[in-house]
Order: C-alpha cells, then sequence, then structure tokens
C-alpha cells in the first residue's frame, strides 16, 4: 500500500481560516478559507469551493473553485470551474472559462512561457482565380511554377489514363 507523503500534499489554508496579508508559497497551494491581500505562488493555485481570495495573485496555474476578486497574474493558464467566479483583470497565456462560472473584468493573454508554445502549422496559400479577372494571369504563371517543381503530378487529358490512376474518382455515366 502506497502512503501519500506530507510533502505531496499541498500547502492548505482550510476552511475557517482567514489570511490578511502576503502569502508565498513555493510549491502549490490550495485556499478553501479567505486571503485578503497579495498571494504568490511558484505552482498551482486552488481556490477551492467556499474558498475565498480577495488579493492580487501571481502564480503558475490558477483553477478557481470559489470567489476572486483582484488582479491575476498567471504564467501558464487559468481554469475558471463551474460555480467559480473571478471579478478582475486577467494576464495568462491560457483561459478555460466553464459553463455556470462568472467572471467579470479584462483578459490579456500573453504568450506561453519557453517550451510550452504550441505551433501551428502554417498551411499553404492557393490563389484562385476566376476567368476574365486579372488574377487569371498570376494563377497560370503560379501554377506553371509549381508544376515544373514537382509539386504536382499533370495527366494526359486521355480519361482511361485518369481512371486508372484514380480508379475511386472516375467518371461513370448515369443509366
Amino acid at each position: 500500500m502506497t502512503r501519500a507523503r506530507y510533502s505531496d500534499a499541498p500547502s492548505t489554508i482550510a476552511p475557517g481560516i482567514t489570511l490578511r496579508g502576503d502569502a508565498f508559497a513555493d510549491a502549490d497551494l490550495a485556499i478553501g478559507g479567505l486571503v485578503e491581500g497579495s498571494i504568490r505562488c511558484g505552482g498551482t493555485l486552488v481556490i477551492l469551493y467556499g474558498g475565498t481570495a480577495n488579493a492580487t495573485i501571481k502564480a503558475e496555474t490558477l483553477v478557481i473553485h470559489g470567489s476572486v476578486v483582484g488582479n491575476v497574474d498567471v504564467s501558464n493558464k487559468v481554469d475558471l470551474r463551474n460555480g467559480g467566479s473571478l471579478i478582475g483583470e486577467v494576464s495568462a497565456s491560457r483561459i478555460c472559462i466553464e459553463e455556470d462560472a462568472f467572471f467579470k473584468g479584462v483578459i490579456d493573454i500573453h504568450e506561453s512561457p519557453k517550451g510550452t508554445q504550441l505551433q501551428t502549422p502554417t498551411p499553404p496559400k492557393h490563389v484562385l482565380a476566376v476567368e476574365g479577372s486579372s488574377l487569371v494571369d498570376l494563377y497560370d504563371s503560379q501554377a506553371e511554377e509549381e508544376i515544373t517543381q514537382g509539386l504536382y503530378q499533370t495527366l494526359p487529358d486521355d480519361q482511361s489514363t485518369w481512371d486508372a490512376s484514380f480508379p475511386t474518382v472516375g467518371h461513370k455515366p448515369m443509366q
């Protein structure tokens, strides 16, 4: 049987406890009581159901089940859960607001910390031109250049060659 070590559990400000001033945590922190002032958390800060933070918050990740009133600066993600509320200015790389959560304020999305930024491939751009438009010559020259670069396979106009190359696309006469 594996037992959880004390160091595995996040530090907790339990329900019924009020902390006025500055709270600092090097690792994860859970708040079930009331914190008024400022909170700096080097890990994930969780505001539990019934927990309240009337504070300026700086954390790596913030998960809100309870209530936060104040400005929030998060390096990773703010996760506002069902039933949670957040009033204030938010600066984060990502934010998720679930249904039945309450948010009032301003959101500033910034870049993810180095190494966590998602890479989105850039789709190729294609030029479309309608016969008679000024883009037809541009389209024709671009298509010719791409064909000479070997980006496309050209097939003869012979229908049997087309059907042999692409049997599922072939023309079938209507009956």
